[in-house]
């Protein structure tokens, strides 16, 4: 889920990494390969594939990265700067016939027609007033004038500081656009517990700009470092992991930090459409193919953080590597279906509170709404 689709300014289709919350300098490498075989293996399982099949996965996958490692060890920094993961070109070589055809099928389709998406602001506009956010709860509301500290932000400053972080171009673009609105917004379950929220910016003419606000918290991964990070500002930590590692970046990214709570935040562009289903598609029905896209994105964007070369030697021209990852993911997967079987238990005799209902949810965003 680390991974998807972009279109790019230039219309074409990438695939790329597109979360960045745990990107830390000085970690080693094999701590994502970790990662994502692990998140493989439980997918395979959980969609009722056998061990052995899940395993098979699991070992191309890696050998995917291996060797996508060392072709691009024997390019030049340059040159793997410049490499980028173009959906059409990855998507044809898949082997089987129907399920290339198809996905290509709804590659073009989503070239032609971009989906809305539906968890995105929408407007509430009056002529004698500026547009505002329309209230979405539980997913998009506005908070309490009083809110405690907990639930204010600072939006004025904040904005303010991350036009100062910006370089000077795109800082003249931010500033073409004023703040008119605030509002909270649910996002993902990596999230849960955090601060996100999102601006409306306009222009003069009354063009509208969101900016996405999401609170950056230590990376899980400080634990496998002696360095000490207390001084470091995660919302910077996260905006130049993802440039690093991404092929297209954000042009509107950028970091800041609320003074008064003192939590730090990254910025980025929130838009209103996305790819349709492709990334669906290939995680349904071609999980082998997926995970192996998967794991030569994630060679790329390696490589151009660190040192390919290095990279390359250590992982070898043998399949050692690929059958040491399997070995870990399969027992990864086997805990972690263990660990669900027992969450499931407590839920079941009454040990864990049940989870809200929809309704509940409803409620108790009503108490805090605008």
């Amino acid at each position: 889920m680390n991974f998807g689709a972009f279109d790019t300014p230039e219309g074409g289709i990438l695939f790329d990494i597109n979360d960045f919350d745990e990107t830390l300098p000085g970690i080693d490498f094999s701590v994502d390969i970790k990662r994502l075989s692990a998140s493989i293996a439980v997918a395979a399982i959980d969609v009722g594939l056998s061990d052995k099949k899940a395993r098979l996965i699991v070992s191309e996958t890696v050998k995917a990265y291996r060797e996508f490692m060392l072709d691009l060890a024997q390019l030049s920094p340059l040159e793997i700067w410049h490499t980028s993961m173009v959906l059409e070109r990855e998507v044809k070589a898949i082997e089987d016939g129907a399920l290339r055809g198809h996905i290509l099928d709804s590659l073009m389709r989503a070239r032609k027609d971009l989906l809305l998406d539906g968890n995105f602001p929408r407007l509430a506009t009056d002529r004698n007033k500026a547009p505002k956010i329309t209230d979405h709860p539980p997913l998009i509301y506005h908070l309490e004038e009083e809110a405690d500290k907990t639930h204010s932000f600072d939006a004025m400053s904040a904005f303010a500081r991350y036009r100062e972080g910006l370089p000077p171009e795109r800082r003249i673009l931010v500033e073409r656009y004023g703040l008119s609105d605030l509002a909270f917004k649910v996002v993902g379950i990596g999230s849960v517990g955090t601060f996100c929220t999102v601006g409306l910016f306009l222009t003069a003419d009354r063009d509208p700009l969101f900016l996405q606000v999401k609170e950056a918290q230590k990376s899980v991964l400080e634990r496998l470092r002696k360095t000490n990070n207390k001084h470091l500002h995660q919302g910077q930590r996260v905006v130049e992991g993802q440039r690093v590692m991404q092929a297209a970046s954000d042009v509107f990214l950028g970091w800041t930090q609320d003074k008064t709570t003192g939590r730090f935040f990254y910025v980025r562009h929130l838009k209103n459409r996305r790819l349709g289903s492709i990334g669906e598609v290939m995680e349904g029905g071609a999980l082998s193919a997926y995970a192996v896209l998967c794991g030569r994105t994630l060679a790329r964007a390696h490589a151009r953080s660190g040192d390919a070369v290095a990279m390359a030697g250590y992982l070898g021209r043998s399949d050692e590597f690929d059958d040491a990852m399997a070995t870990f993911a399969m027992s990864y997967a086997k805990q972690t279906k263990r660990d669900h079987d027992r969450l499931l238990a407590a839920l079941a005799d009454g040990r864990l509170p049940k989870p809200p209902t929809q309704a509940d949810k409803l409620n108790q965003s009503s108490k805090v709404a605008v």
